[in-house]
């Protein structure tokens, strides 16, 4: 992460108490710092904001105001407004650091590179992928020079960008940076590494919300094995991949692929007795021509069994709205095309549904008694 980077570099700096001449504007300087230091890894992000803020106004009182010091604790205020969500103060601050940089190294200089790739995350969001890329594209171009483009440093950088990109921007214009970096990494690292996972993770991700879910499944399939371990971290990777597979191969009607997935979710994850079941997979129900058609909204809550593989089973109406059924009646379609009611509707999509099941003494058992809304709203 961009802010432990840089509170490596401002320890240095505060190592080196020598360098003003008032010792009243050092000692204050080290206060800032060691405050910083504590919200910093606290994790406060509010009170990190304001300690990197009082780290810049005691270094700019205690350092020359040409130090080139001055610009890393600008950037450094910069990017904890940036993991607040205070993107266009984040802006300004780093945008002043570039300037202070590139004066001071030159437009090429290796040290723009992370207030780069930080002010492309601050101007990153929906439909401004473009100014975002142009941002990384300078920052790629500086790192080949300094560092080659077959380099851990650039395959590191073109993940970043990548990533940022598609996660900030919405945007799978920097894709070819996710291929360079997986191609970097397998050669770096060895296929059964977690960054050459993530890369496969993301690839994944990209062709999956492009609705290329064989190609998807490929990547997600092949990111798996990299995450093995018991770390937090690589235990909600796993997850979160596994999750990803089942919704690819239930979009291609492939529930017996989806199926392991379900089970290993199912045993991998702590449920407690009072929460709340939520579908790995669902649909949106479609909607009845009927009552499209009078502009009737409404909703049926449901009642089920999730099985050991976590498929929906036996499911009942509780309530409905409108009501056509009588509550506690199974959802059977009359076998009628004319059936146009939320109710069939609901049985309908309700069946498509995928669960992790639950396990217990290490075994996956069916859980009765789950229940569920299916809505059925208009948008304008």
């Amino acid at each position: 992460m961009p802010g432990k980077i840089l509170a490596v570099g401002l320890s240095i700096l505060l190592a080196q108490s020598g360098f003003a001449q008032d010792q009243d504007k050092v000692e204050a300087f080290n206060a800032a710092w060691q405050t910083y230091a504590a919200a910093h890894e606290s994790g406060d992000i509010h009170a990190t904001v304001e300690a990197a803020r009082e780290v810049l106004v005691a270094g700019k009182a205690a350092l020359p105001e040409d130090d080139t010091r001055i610009p890393v604790l600008v950037q450094n205020y910069g990017s904890a407004l940036l993991d607040a969500g205070k993107t266009d103060m984040a802006r300004e601050q780093l945008e002043v650091a570039l300037t202070m940089l590139e004066q001071e190294f030159g437009e090429d200089s290796v040290e723009l590179i992370s207030t780069l790739s930080l002010l492309a995350d601050a101007r990153g969001g929906v439909g401004n992928e473009y100014r975002q890329l142009q941002l990384y594209k300078r920052a790629l171009r500086i790192s080949a020079k300094h560092h080659g483009d077959k380099s851990a440093e650039y395959g590191d950088l073109a993940f970043r960008a990548a990533r940022s990109i598609y996660d900030r921007s919405r945007s799978q214009a920097g894709k070819k940076y996710m291929d360079a970096a997986h191609e970097i990494f397998l050669a770096e690292y060895g296929e059964a590494d977690w960054r050459v996972g993530l890369t496969n993770f993301y690839l994944g991700k990209m062709r999956f919300s492009r609705k290329q879910y064989k190609q998807a499944a490929e990547y997600l399939e092949a990111a798996l094995p990299s995450f093995s371990g018991d770390s937090d971290n690589i235990k909600s990777l796993r997850l979160v991949t596994r999750a990803l597979l089942v919704q690819t191969y239930e979009s291609r009607g492939k529930s017996e692929l989806a199926t392991p997935h379900c089970v290993a979710i199912g045993s991998e994850s702590q449920f407690s007795p009072n929460q709340d079941y939520k579908p790995i997979f669902r649909l949106a129900p479609r909607y009845p021509s009927e009552m499209l058609a009078r502009g009737v909204e409404g909703f049926v809550d449901l009642s089920f069994t999730i099985d050991e593989n976590g498929f929906v089973k036996d499911p009942v109406v509780i309530q409905s709205v409108p009501d056509k059924r009588r509550p506690g009646s199974s959802i059977k379609r009359r076998g009628s095309a004319e059936d146009e009611s939320f109710e069939a509707a609901a049985a309908e999509v309700i069946k498509r549904f995928r669960y992790a099941p639950r396990f217990v003494d290490g075994e996956p058992v069916a859980v009765e008694g789950v229940k569920t809304r299916i809505s059925f709203q208009l948008v304008d």
